[in-house]
């Protein structure tokens, strides 16, 4: 915002008062008249006053949120800040989900005291907000300790923002492909509540919407368990040579946090694909039909078909 990389067309407000719009809402920025995005908080008495007000901004492209910061202003004998605050993003359109506190509640951000002080939030862990999972295939490994890197190299779902049991991710290959395994890059640490999926369902098909629910491979790794120290697990899966132009990976949380680094494949040959993510907040089945295809899966040590 400060820098101007976000444009004042990426920025939308619930009000504006008189000539201080949503675009004047950057950090250290001396802007004569006015100089902040002030909303129209109306209303005779503080219990009819609308104090339901926001600011959104559209990051356009998937973007790494490490923190948040606010700043009051003077102007013309008025001394406007903003005392607390909460915090809330979205993913591809999704629903929208609060940044959550330590009781899991949406978290209320201290503001400002007075009107010229900056005053700053580190978000941990960061938020992964707006379009687009590149980071998944660009064979760049992020480091195991991922809090101290500030997520950097990561991609992260929440089982309490997704309210789901489970993530899908799809590939869309450039065409038909035999496939050998796949390994996944997952990051453990006990005290950040981030573990490795504890269910894997690996479905295939040679079109984008034709997915069977009754066929595909299933794997529940066991051999990653929490510890003090946090590291990185690599998970290996086998897909049996099986053939396919898409391929979907249902993942199921095995903790609070999901974290992935890197997921790349084996097959015959080299093939180019691109990468789309679909979260999914609706429960998978209770008793699923469990059909193999083509072949029995020999899954390597340490898990259970």
């Amino acid at each position: 915002m400060a820098d101007g990389r976000i444009k004042d067309s990426q920025i939308t407000v619930t009000s504006v008062l008189i000539t201080a719009y949503g675009r004047l809402a950057r950090l250290r920025q001396n802007i004569p008249n006015w100089g902040a995005w002030c909303p129209v908080v109306s209303g005779g008495s503080r219990s009819y006053r609308n104090y339901d007000q926001h600011i959104l901004i559209d990051l356009l492209n998937l973007t790494k949120i490490t923190g948040i910061a606010t700043q009051g202003r003077q102007y013309n004998g008025g001394r406007e800040k903003v005392k607390d605050y909460k915090l809330s993003y979205r993913k591809d359109g999704g629903a929208w989900h609060f940044y959550p506190g330590k009781d899991q509640t949406a978290k209320i951000f201290l503001g400002n005291t007075d009107v010229s002080t900056v005053v700053q939030h580190d978000l941990d862990p960061t938020i992964m907000a707006s379009n687009g999972t590149g980071i998944l295939t660009d064979i760049k490994f992020g480091p195991a300790n991922s809090k101290e890197f500030r997520g950097t190299g990561w991609v992260g779902w929440s089982s309490f923002f997704t309210q789901a049991q489970y993530i899908d991710i799809i590939f869309e290959f450039s065409g038909m492909r035999k496939f050998t395994n796949v390994t996944l890059t997952v990051n453990v640490a006990k005290k950040r509540y981030s573990a490795v999926f504890n269910q894997s369902w690996i479905f295939f098909s040679s079109t984008e919407d034709s997915f069977s629910n009754t066929s595909f491979l299933q794997y529940c790794p066991r051999d990653f368990p929490a510890q003090d120290n946090f590291y990185n697990a690599n998970v290996s899966l086998s897909l049996c040579e099986n053939t396919a132009r898409f391929l979907k990976l249902r993942l199921y949380f095995g903790g609070e946090w999901l974290l992935i680094t890197e997921i790349s494949f084996n097959s015959g040959c080299n093939s180019t694909y691109t990468t789309r993510l679909q979260i999914y907040t609706t429960a998978s089945p209770d008793n699923p039909t469990t059909t193999i295809p083509q072949i029995n899966p020999k899954p390597k040590p340490g898990y259970d078909s």
